[in-house]
């Protein structure tokens, strides 16, 4: 069971019934907010099911705006991300984060159009899946995510890397070609394209796996 390359991988998992768009055009929930540049922190070490309960209780303090995450008591903002697990830490992550966006672009609209890759990891707490899914879906920019599912289900074609940086070039790589590409996917943004591409690895894992093995029979299906 093998595959050509990146591009290969996604015509296949087109072809299943992966409904990527049911909740957001981008896949991940609230794209283009800083809601979910909140939940992407929210969402280390737990499931997202989580995340959806304290973005819920922060949203009983009003709009999910930097503005209002720094101006927010910081025990107030950790019993809000409550459900989230590591609450504390998590809050005072997420209080010096809003205080460094205002700080260095002044409001959100400026941190999508201008924040990069360097700014973000520099960040406490923010790694670098962390910091390509906030570019990805935050600022709906092109940056390609590479999570636990992704390397998984390489794996389950044979397929062994050397790590984050391996794997994210490997998926680049077979995306460079632009009419290849174009053929797939039609007029569609490379960077909805990343976006859409890393949500239908995740829901295609979690629907095939065990454990930390994925199934990649149904995708060897011609």
């Amino acid at each position: 069971m093998t595959i050509t390359d990146s591009l290969d991988l996604l015509e296949r998992l087109l072809r299943l019934d992966l409904d990527v768009t049911a909740r957001d055009p981008w896949w991940w929930p609230e794209s283009g907010s800083f809601a979910m540049v909140v939940g992407a922190i929210l969402t280390q070490q737990t499931r997202y099911q989580k995340v959806e309960a304290s973005l819920a209780n922060l949203r009983s303090h009003g709009e999910i705006t930097p503005e209002r995450l720094a101006g927010l008591e910081e025990a107030a903002l950790a019993r809000a991300i409550r459900p989230s697990g590591f609450y504390r830490t998590k809050a005072a992550r997420l209080r010096l984060f809003a205080e460094a966006l205002l700080a260095d672009f002044g409001d959100f609209g400026r941190f999508q159009r201008e924040v990069d890759r360097d700014w973000l990891l520099a960040r406490k707490g923010v790694g670098r899946e962390t910091a390509d899914a906030m570019l990805c879906y935050g600022c709906r920019r092109e940056a390609m995510v590479v999570d636990a599912y992704t390397e998984r289900l390489l794996r389950g074609f044979g397929l062994t890397f050397g790590g984050y940086d391996e794997i994210q070039s490997w998926l680049l790589d077979g995306l460079a070609a632009p009419r290849p590409l174009r053929e797939l996917m039609g007029e569609m943004p490379v960077a909805r394209v990343h976006a859409l591409y890393h949500g239908l690895i995740v829901e295609y894992a979690k629907r095939h796996s065990r454990g930390r093995e994925v199934d990649v029979t149904p995708l060897c299906v011609s």
